[in-house]
């Protein structure tokens, strides 16, 4: 059992089970050491699927991703094309992962906005009366924010280096705005961060 101080790396060649390590040591952190632990992965699809696999081992994760939702559901839909299923033989955890690439949002259907452009208004309201900024009354229920309630009372979180460099929880669930990095830091007791190498490259560019 590796004990858990400062930062450990695991060495192994392609193929030698590093990323089942990463699953199996997450369950057992979780659920004999009571820790909240953050995995970190290259792509959202690779996200969408360790949350869809530590589900099935009865734990509670949550994707943390990005808001460019139309660009990671067409990935999404992409690697279940070649993998050969078709939507009729999805399972219900895949259907759960397609919710959280919801790009619905309830003030655009309102105002009738349907434009193809991502663009979502949730902390950029002004009050008709005193002109003051005001957040979206939907944030707690909107889909868009589906993956950001989860993480609330998630035993892990999963997400990509892009994310936790340059995405902040949103002021709907966290006054202080943290970036992604730093709730990590603040909230989550263990961070396995899956195929370093191929993540450095956007720490470089950030």
């Amino acid at each position: 059992i590796l004990e858990y101080k400062g930062i450990q790396h695991i060495v192994g060649g392609l193929g030698t089970g590093k990323s089942n390590f990463i699953t199996l040591e997450t369950v057992r952190l979780v659920k004999q050491e009571q820790m909240r632990i953050g995995i970190v992965v290259e792509k959202v699809s690779q996200v969408l699927e360790k949350v869809e696999e530590l589900t099935a081992y009865g734990i509670r994760a949550a994707p943390v991703i990005g808001r460019q939702r139309q660009k990671y559901l067409k990935e999404y839909l992409e690697t279940r094309r070649r993998e050969g299923k078709c939507l009729d033989d999805w399972d219900a955890l895949e259907q759960t992962a397609m919710a959280y690439l919801s790009g619905k949002c309830f003030l655009r259907a309102e105002a009738n906005d349907h434009d193809a452009v991502e663009h979502y208004p949730c902390e950029r309201l002004i009050e008709e009366k005193g002109k003051k900024p005001h957040l979206c009354p939907y944030g707690d229920s909107c889909g868009f924010y589906a993956n950001i309630r989860d993480m609330i009372n998630a035993d892990v979180w999963v997400t990509t280096g892009a994310a936790v460099l340059k995405s902040r929880l949103p002021k709907h669930f966290d006054s202080l705005e943290r970036p992604i990095y730093e709730a990590i830091y603040d909230l989550l007791d263990v961070i396995f961060v899956d195929e370093a190498s191929e993540l450095y490259p956007n720490r470089s560019a950030s």
